[in-house]
């Protein structure tokens, strides 16, 4: 049986990022919601397993942040037949729906149920890791928060190792955020996808900073080859690499 390890969580951060995530059916919605995304993240997914620029058959060792039920972890392991994964939730639900959905990975993985909403990663997660990887949580941090987590997410990487985060970023101004948003509410319609009630819109991206920001804090952390490797409208995904890349 996979390992869950349970690790003290901020309770004030706990609140305010991971609440929500308690809630069972809150979680089906959610789960629910992106396997009928399945098809269109993929693309992204297999770019990330790209960007770290190793050998299928080498050994990594994958961090993911904010994990979920492992839809990202589950394309690394899938990508990298000898990889293992570490899988930082802070959600029992979540951990639970992951649980079975990576039956086919028993033995590379375990989760550790951990709210990084502070920005601290857990006291021993594991490291180093060739890669530390997250797709649509960290954006709920507050900025400063942010910061912090990737001058830890630095720390935690082994020589040369990527960091690739996909998540949403802020538009650039008022004008591109409403047109954004008209456009992905037309794209909800298509897909027959109920949108989200506004409050929850409003709480969950109060937090968004401009993509220019994230390269910038990136930078400011020590990354180097620090770049935004794919964009489309308020989503992105960017990132960097330790020291000791060639």
């Amino acid at each position: 049986m996979t390992e869950t390890t349970h690790q003290h969580q901020h309770g004030h951060a706990h609140e305010n990022t991971g609440q929500h995530w308690r809630e069972p059916a809150r979680v089906r919605d959610f789960v629910r919601r992106m396997d009928a995304r399945a098809q269109e993240r993929a693309p992204q997914f297999e770019l990330m397993t790209r960007l770290l620029g190793r050998d299928s058959d080498d050994a990594i060792r994958v961090l993911d942040l904010g994990a979920g039920y492992g839809a990202e972890a589950s394309a690394f392991l899938r990508a990298f037949p000898n990889a293992s994964a570490v899988l930082v939730d802070g959600s029992e639900e979540m951990i639970r729906v992951g649980g079975e959905r990576l039956a086919e990975f028993e033995g590379r993985y375990r989760y550790v149920h951990w709210d990084f909403g502070e920005g601290a990663l857990p006291a021993d997660p594991g490291g180093p890791f060739d890669a530390v990887i997250s797709s649509a949580a960290i954006h709920h941090l507050p900025g400063a928060a942010q910061q912090r987590l990737y001058g830890e997410v630095l720390a935690s990487l082994a020589p040369g190792g990527a960091f690739l985060n996909l998540d949403l970023v802020k538009p650039p101004d008022d004008a591109l955020e409403a047109r954004y948003r008209e456009i992905m509410q037309s794209e909800q319609a298509a897909r027959e996808e109920e949108p989200p009630p506004p409050s929850n819109l409003e709480r969950h991206h109060s937090n968004l900073e401009a993509l220019d920001h994230h390269l910038g804090w990136l930078r400011d952390a020590g990354f180097e080859h620090v770049d935004c490797f794919w964009k489309r409208l308020g989503s992105a995904l960017f990132g960097g690499y330790g020291p000791g890349r060639d």
